[in-house]
């Protein structure tokens, strides 16, 4: 098995370090041939990272939301996709470790393209990490700090890496920022179920369905 095979999504993601290996593919390159470049990679990997940086939070009505949220959502999804399709196909206990910004869980700032495309990655990496609930294959989702110690992110990054936990918390979200965001949504959701119940949507799930993706529709 080789090393760490890392996606980074823009200029600022954080610094590894000279020991992952950075995957490159065709800017243009689309879901199904960034999967098939994984796929066909002779030396696999048996950990898969994705880091993402802060980024610049432009503002909604200045956004332009091809290239600030759907491409770097497109080739984040091909890249997870792929990772986890090459390590199911192994049977291999792997890891795909989506390493975002703290930002992305609690955001202080105003709504902006990069609070959309950071909040829909972590909702990819959940939904993976249901998709793929019964195989030997983990998702771990590390959340980093504006500043923190790069010495303090990699020890963080290789405990996500051997232990495979579900979460890595950044110390900017202890437990009171956390418990304060959540309160009122979880009183929201109280409210809600008080009332009539919600139609079926359906298996949501279906969304990421691991064969299917990237396959035309008839």
């Amino acid at each position: 098995m080789g090393g760490p095979l890392v996606l980074a999504l823009g200029a600022d993601a954080p610094f590894l370090g000279p020991q992952p290996d950075y995957f490159a593919a065709e800017a243009d390159a689309g879901i199904a041939a960034v999967r098939a470049q994984i796929e066909a990679m002779p030396v696999p990997s048996n950990t898969y990272l994705l880091a993402v940086g802060t980024g610049d939070p432009v503002a909604i009505d200045g956004a332009d939301w091809t290239s600030e949220v759907l491409a770097p959502l497109r080739r984040a999804f091909a890249f997870a996709t792929g990772a986890a399709r090459k390590l199911r196909a192994s049977g291999d206990r792997g890891s795909i470790v989506f390493l975002l910004p703290s930002s992305a869980l609690l955001s202080d700032g105003p709504p902006s393209a990069r609070s959309v495309l950071l909040r829909a990655l972590l909702g990819m990496a959940e939904a993976l990490r249901a998709e793929l609930g019964s195989s030997p294959v983990r998702t771990s989702i590390v959340f980093h700090a504006v500043g923190e110690d790069p010495i303090e992110l990699g020890a963080r990054l290789e405990h996500a890496v051997a232990e495979r936990p579900m979460y890595s918390l950044s110390a900017d979200l202890d437990g009171a920022r956390i418990r304060g965001y959540f309160a009122p949504l979880f009183a929201a959701i109280d409210a809600a179920g008080a009332g009539p119940p919600l139609p079926d949507i359906g298996p949501m799930a279906m969304v990421y369905d691991l064969d299917r993706v990237g396959t035309r529709r008839s």
